[in-house]
């Protein structure tokens, strides 16, 4: 199961994608209602050819290596969810997880290529089942940083996504989440090929160490 995704709504959508870009991630599509239907606005369209429209983007989605970054509009910056890839040969994995978070009660929402499900004083989980999500695996999350409101989560999560667990830490093949007390749940950081030679922070003040 690999870590490899992440989702904020934000007001600084145009912005947003600008820091991104320039720190090395493409931009893989970008889906918007526009004249009261859904529409693609992918690239080689650039934001002079749209800007002045009243699109009212649902998603735009940047790539770097195996990290998929998405963001959409919203009225104020909000960290939504994460995201894990399972292979083909980890329906078993999906079954289980979602097995545990309908014995948890937790709202789940699941169809042939995805399943979401909300966990309670913390965030949204997304399991992808999806292989073309990812093309190429040179670059790689290898530890996020999170705050939530109640660390008493940490153990739901690694029951639930059936992780090890050490103190606040919770472990995969090749990552590591690390969850601490916040006032609010929020992503704070990303770490690339535990990179620390260069870091961005992005409009939703989530820092990224490249």
């Amino acid at each position: 199961m690999k870590l490899f995704h992440y989702h904020h709504w934000t007001p600084m959508v145009e912005d947003m994608e600008k820091t991104y870009r320039v720190n090395g991630y493409a931009v893989a599509g970008r889906y918007g209602k526009y004249e009261n239907r859904m529409q693609t606005f992918h690239p080689p369209l650039t934001w002079d050819d749209f800007r002045n429209k009243q699109i009212i983007f649902r998603i735009i989605e940047m790539r770097r290596g195996s990290v998929n970054v998405t963001f959409g509009y919203g009225k104020r910056n909000m960290f939504d969810h994460i995201g894990f890839l399972l292979n083909s040969n980890q329906q078993h994995k999906d079954d289980l997880i979602v097995s545990r978070a309908n014995e948890l009660g937790f709202s789940i929402d699941r169809n042939e290529r995805r399943t979401f499900i909300s966990v309670p004083d913390a965030f949204r989980i997304e399991l992808q089942t999806n292989t073309d999500a990812i093309i190429d695996y040179s670059v790689n999350i290898t530890r996020m940083d999170i705050e939530v409101r109640n660390t008493e989560v940490i153990g739901t999560l690694a029951y639930l996504l059936d992780l090890k667990r050490e103190k606040n830490s919770l472990y995969g093949d090749g990552w590591e989440i690390n969850l601490a007390k916040g006032v609010t749940t929020s992503l704070q950081s990303i770490y690339l090929n535990n990179g620390d030679k260069k870091a961005f922070t992005d409009q939703t003040n989530v820092t990224t160490y490249i």
